[in-house]
């Protein structure tokens, strides 16, 4: 392995892309994070996910992969540790190399980081002058993406400007589209202000429109749960595409620098209070009705992190697909799971998959995560629901699928004596 950090008094290291594909073996693995160029050698065999998923970016851009995947501010942190150096501006960008340089300090080790970095924190300086980053520099999963231009610096203010109406639809442009299933989308979406998050609480949604004259007031309107929001400056949307769906063929056809009108939030205000006060929480779902579960988890794994003071001990995810091609946000969820599993706290998740032999399913059950042939009947939700330790009022129940499944599933935990209000559909 070369080691070719910057000694603590000179200037940042700049590596071209094609310096950095030069780095692509296990014994001297580099790779591209938002611009930053790390060399992740040793770490190989400590990442959770395995030497093999690392090696997938080996001397190659992982800034769309690292910020699809889970990863917790400590994970983020860790990468301040193999850091080298910065990525050698390209011909015709609009950041010279003298602005580029504001990634790095003389010192390796103390980071100014851009608004998208992977390890973000604000600035305490008034004078500092937040700049547009491009967070995908990798070559993009779908053919229709084309790198987005990095923009001229924006002058930061002391009023944070409205990046989204609950009275009117405004406009965000599509930054990234990416197909992570045959038929769901991921759509990332640019905020208004690139110093703010989305202010989405768990258990919100957004409204998402297009016009259409066959529609009520002119406008085909959908709700959808934004899965990532911890982010500035942009938010994604999940998206399960259905063939004779109107909105899935009008979000079918849409394309890296397009807009997509969206208002809210709308929702629950205190479930982030309710879910950190109870003992357990089950969240079943089918199919796309993951994203308000991924929401909350991802809550749950935020608190976890900071140390936040809670009551929940145990986190069930009941989940429901055909096939494992189905499946979304599998490798994430399964992050999630070693990352907040500890003595004191458990996530555990049983997929139900109902067109795959038991059998071949076998081969990929771990000790948190589960697969099992079948459909979510009754009975597979009664042994999953009634096995809990906590008395009925300590636990929260979240449902999320077609009409017909919540409300049978409603109807099966309040006869087994759970109360109503802690039963809530999304």
């Amino acid at each position: 392995m070369s080691s070719m950090l910057p000694p603590s008094s000179a200037s940042p290291s700049y590596y071209s892309r094609e310096q950095v594909s030069a780095h692509s073996s296990e014994n001297d693995c580099w790779m591209i994070c938002h611009g930053l160029v790390y060399d992740v050698t040793t770490y190989l065999n400590e990442h959770p996910g395995g030497v093999n998923l690392m090696m997938k970016n080996a001397g190659k851009d992982c800034t769309s992969d690292f910020e699809a995947m889970f990863h917790s501010p400590k994970a983020r942190n860790i990468l301040k540790k193999y850091l080298i150096g910065e990525l050698l501006p390209e011909k015709n960008q609009l950041l010279g190399s003298m602005q580029r340089r504001s990634h790095l300090t003389n010192n390796n080790n103390q980071i100014k980081n851009s608004l998208l970095s992977p390890f973000y924190s604000p600035s305490t300086s008034s004078s500092s002058k937040p700049v547009e980053v491009n967070p995908y520099n990798k070559q993009p999963r779908v053919q229709t993406f084309k790198e987005p231009q990095l923009a001229q610096n924006i002058t930061s203010s002391s009023t944070p400007k409205s990046v989204m109406s609950k009275s009117m639809f405004m406009d965000y442009k599509v930054m990234l589209v990416q197909n992570i299933t045959s038929d769901t989308k991921v759509f990332t979406m640019k905020l208004p202000s690139l110093s703010e998050f989305l202010p989405l609480k768990p258990g919100q949604h957004i409204q998402v429109a297009f016009s259409d004259k066959d529609s009520e007031n002119n406008l085909l309107v959908r709700k959808y749960t934004p899965t990532s929001v911890e982010n500035r400056g942009f938010f994604e949307l999940t998206i399960k595409l259905y063939n004779h769906g109107k909105m899935s063929q009008k979000l079918s056809k849409i394309k890296i620098g397009d807009t997509i009108s969206a208002r809210g939030p709308f929702g629950l205000d205190d479930l982030s209070e309710r879910i950190l006060n109870c003992y357990q929480i089950f969240m079943i779902c089918i199919g796309s009705g993951i994203t308000p579960m991924y929401q909350i988890i991802k809550h749950v794994a935020k608190e976890i992190e900071e140390k936040t003071p809670m009551k929940l001990r145990h986190m069930t995810l009941l989940y429901g697909n055909k096939t494992m091609q189905d499946i979304i946000l599998e490798q994430n969820l399964t992050t999630v799971s070693k990352e907040v599993t500890t003595q004191e706290f458990t996530f555990e998740i049983f997929h139900k998959v109902s067109r795959e032999p038991q059998d071949y399913l076998n081969t990929f059950s771990t000790e948190n995560v589960h697969y099992e042939a079948g459909r979510m009947d009754e009975d597979y939700l009664n042994k999953h629901t009634n096995d809990s330790q906590a008395d009925h009022n300590s636990c929260l129940f979240f449902i999320c699928g077609t009409d017909e499944f919540v409300q049978q599933t409603k109807h099966l935990l309040s006869k087994n004596g759970h109360p109503q209000q802690n039963i809530i559909a999304f």
